[in-house]
């Protein structure tokens, strides 16, 4: 004889839940997917410890109304905008035992929800802001002992589980002040909310007010520069022949013709009158002559 499956919230989740749901518990949904606060974290007993089992969670909308917050509660405001299918969302660990199952909490924390209808991530699952869902866990007993044989669409799970207080509210920005404290409160990830004094809410719109069409686009980060431990050798610019304009000079062809000639430049022609005089010619002369002095080995 099977015993009956029994499904509870970890006592943490289950504490938290209660408390949020006194309220109405909302959840914000965004385009790029939103993780979900409190979380589906579950136990699981009555299960056949040799058989092979596959989890499911689905987010089902709970009626057909769309729904307001005015003075300080939900109401319901009109017909809703038209139920989606539900998508299944199979547990990441895929077919276990009811023995791996049953040892651990079991949660889904890959599951992200948006209001992107064309996100075709396998963990999202899309809602309509300002309507009411439900999560509803299913467990499917495997046709085999295979762990890579999943269960048919069509099979009949052996345990479905609804609790009545994680139904909750979509919706694109927190609109109850209580909710909004609570979430700040005990969700880990709101820790700098926590130590300023901006709500989430606020600090939205202050993103939205002070962003330019600048800023609001998305860009990737800039890449690191990369210091090289053996950097290449400094560039020494190429010194080119002295090469100066004539014109530009003190006039003094003489020198200036030495100085051309001594640098290696090109020689440029220099037009004057009067005697013919090399300044290098008298140089070279001068030089020959000291040098035979300083060479001559006569007694």
């Amino acid at each position: 004889m099977k015993s009956e499956v029994i499904v509870r919230l970890a006592e943490q989740q289950d504490a938290l839940w209660k408390r949020f749901a006194a309220h109405t518990t909302e959840m914000v949904v965004t385009k790029t997917g939103r993780k979900m606060f409190p979380k589906l974290e579950y136990h699981i007993e009555g299960l056949e410890t040799d058989k092979m089992y596959a989890l499911v969670l689905e987010i089902r909308q709970v009626d057909d109304y769309r729904y307001k917050f005015s003075n300080g509660g939900w109401v319901t405001a009109g017909r809703c905008e038209g139920k989606i299918e539900e998508k299944k969302i199979w547990h990441a660990d895929g077919v276990m035992t009811g023995k791996q199952w049953m040892s651990t909490a079991v949660n889904f924390d890959r599951l992200k929800i948006t209001n992107n209808s064309k996100d075709t991530c396998a963990s999202h699952v899309f809602l309509h802001s300002m309507h009411k869902y439900i999560p509803v866990l299913s467990i499917f007993e495997s046709p085999s002992n295979s762990p890579f044989l999943m269960p048919q669409q069509t099979s009949k799970p052996i345990a479905v589980v609804k609790i009545d207080y994680t139904d909750f509210i979509a919706v694109t920005a927190y609109q109850n002040q209580t909710v909004t404290s609570l979430k700040i409160a005990h969700n880990p990830f709101a820790k700098g909310f926590r130590e300023g004094t901006s709500t989430p809410t606020q600090e939205s719109r202050k993103r939205n007010s002070s962003s330019t069409p600048e800023d609001s686009q998305v860009s990737s980060p800039q890449p690191k520069r990369i210091k090289s431990e053996h950097p290449l050798p400094p560039t020494i610019p190429q010194i080119l022949p002295f090469a100066p304009n004539p014109f530009m000079l003190p006039y003094s062809p003489f020198l200036f013709q030495a100085m051309v000639a001594a640098s290696g430049g090109p020689q440029i022609p220099f037009f004057h009158f009067g005697p013919t005089f090399s300044p290098t010619l008298s140089l070279a002369s001068s030089n020959s002559a000291d040098s035979e002095k300083d060479v001559d080995l006569t007694p």
